[in-house]
């Protein structure tokens, strides 16, 4: 149950940093921009499951676990790359979201539309598709991880937004690798289960 939770709380870490980056920049998230990133997210992270869960049904349960622990390390491996790059990188407007997901305030007014919300959460709701579909829960713990998600997800919103805003313009590095190494540790973990 640990790695469980574990799992979740390094998807969310991810999460947490972004709304924390939105709030240093002033710009604050809505009750309306937390729900559609959480139906988003929390929906892309059902489908993963539900994918990873049949193939872990049909697969071998050992060429499961090895692609879904290779899967996770990718994802790790991209969070602690994606960290480094967003700390080399200086300040652009062109920079891709994929780098600043700030970047998906499109017209700078501080104020997120719908459809900027939306690719904010495709984004920041690839993590969870790839981690959860590696991972392929049983459906008891699929259930359980999508609860613990999308109250981690609403949690890591609203805390990392009213932090970002509180520190507003302040200088904090960046700790998004933490959920690329958690990741990691968990897929070695599951190679040593074998």
């Amino acid at each position: 149950m640990w790695v469980l939770i574990l799992f979740c709380v390094a998807i969310n870490l991810d999460v947490l940093f972004a709304a924390f980056a939105y709030g240093m920049k002033g710009i604050r998230l809505s009750a309306s921009n937390i729900l559609t990133i959480i139906v988003i997210d929390c929906t892309m992270l059902a489908i993963s499951l539900l994918v990873g869960g049949l193939l872990y049904s049909v697969v071998a349960e050992k060429i499961m676990t090895i692609v879904g622990a290779v899967v996770l390390i990718a994802l790790g491996v991209y969070n602690i790359t994606m960290s480094i790059i967003k700390w080399k990188v200086k300040e652009d407007d062109k920079t891709s979201i994929f780098v600043d997901v700030t970047n998906a305030d499109k017209d700078k007014n501080k104020i997120l539309s719908l459809k900027e919300t939306v690719l904010l959460a495709v984004v920041l709701g690839m993590d969870a598709l790839m981690s959860g579909f590696a991972y392929g829960f049983g459906l008891t713990y699929s259930l359980i991880a999508l609860v613990i998600m999308c109250v981690l997800l609403g949690i890591s919103l609203v805390v990392g937004s009213t932090l970002g805003m509180r520190l507003h313009k302040k200088s904090i590095a960046d700790l998004s690798w933490i959920g690329g190494i958690i990741l990691i540790l968990i897929a070695v973990w599951r190679l040593i289960g074998i």
